[in-house]
């Protein structure tokens, strides 16, 4: 019925999960992924940052994008991640510990993430970004975390580091970062795009060496921001330079790069991109 509808759908493909009442799920290709990627690579638009949430996927904010002060610098680290093979179960374990912290804060009943952090913040009347909010759910979860909570195989805590990785970084980081680039607040997004790259190393712990050697040494350089991106386990780094340091910020960044894993070198892609593109199209 609707693009975001179809992401979803698209999602459910891959991961085999149920897609609404009337389409039942399999087995997919064992990877409980969400549509994130598909709704990116369908419904993006031409210089635009999109902002979306999930379950359901809804737009929340479109911000244009800065060309004419900055530029997106992309690094292809050259590391694949086998999502479907030896990273399946690291793959996996970001999912179903977002999963399970939800149900263990929902009264062992399923539920999202984002879904109780609203049933929490609307209990206690304030804003779903409410620090009472965060303290409210992790509590509820620590209760449950000892390491064997739905037969789950994951050390003590790891549920409440699960959580606080997920609200930091939805609940306070996303806008954050969408008002930084409105305003072209490079010292802000900076600072904003460190502490979820810090998280992602910490907390969701799906980097490689390589996914966090290069947005550090990206900001080392003077690139304003840089994070990895994707699912993890592999992939790629985004950054953020001015549009007269671009081109040179680029090249050093390959050439450091390249002497730090001389091994990846073949395999690794630098390139900039003025603005965003459009979403994936039929060509005829």
């Amino acid at each position: 019925p609707s693009p975001e509808e179809l992401c979803h759908y698209l999602g459910c493909i891959e991961n085999g999960q149920d897609c609404g009442p009337g389409l039942p799920g399999d087995n997919g290709v064992g990877t409980f992924g969400g549509s994130e990627d598909h709704t990116a690579i369908m419904l993006c638009e031409p210089n635009q940052l999109r902002q979306y949430s999930f379950c359901p996927t809804a737009l929340e904010a479109v911000i244009p994008f800065p060309s004419s002060e900055w530029v997106m610098l992309i690094a292809v680290s050259g590391a694949t991640a086998q999502k479907g093979a030896e990273r399946l179960k690291d793959y996996n374990d970001a999912a179903m510990l977002a999963r399970h912290a939800a149900q263990a804060a929902n009264n062992d009943t399923p539920a999202t993430l984002a879904s109780v952090v609203r049933r929490v913040a609307s209990d206690l009347s304030v804003s779903p970004f409410d620090k009472k909010v965060r303290e409210a759910i992790k509590t509820s979860i620590a209760a449950k975390d000892d390491g064997t909570y739905k037969d789950d195989d994951a050390p003590k805590g790891s549920l409440v580091r699960r959580f606080e990785q997920f609200f930091e970084e939805s609940e306070v980081l996303v806008p954050k970062v969408g008002t930084a680039f409105n305003t072209t607040d490079g010292p802000a997004l900076g600072l904003l795009v460190c502490r979820s790259q810090e998280l992602t190393e910490t907390h969701l712990r799906n980097t490689l060496e390589e996914t966090e050697w290069l947005p550090a040494e990206a900001r080392r350089l003077g690139c304003l921001a840089a994070s990895a991106f994707g699912a993890g386990f592999g992939g790629s780094v985004w950054a953020i330079a001015g549009v007269k340091e671009a081109g040179t910020l680029l090249k050093r960044w390959e050439e450091a790069y390249a002497k730090a894993y001389p091994d990846r070198s073949e395999q690794a892609r630098f390139f900039a991109m003025a603005s965003p593109g459009p979403g994936a199209r039929s060509v005829g």
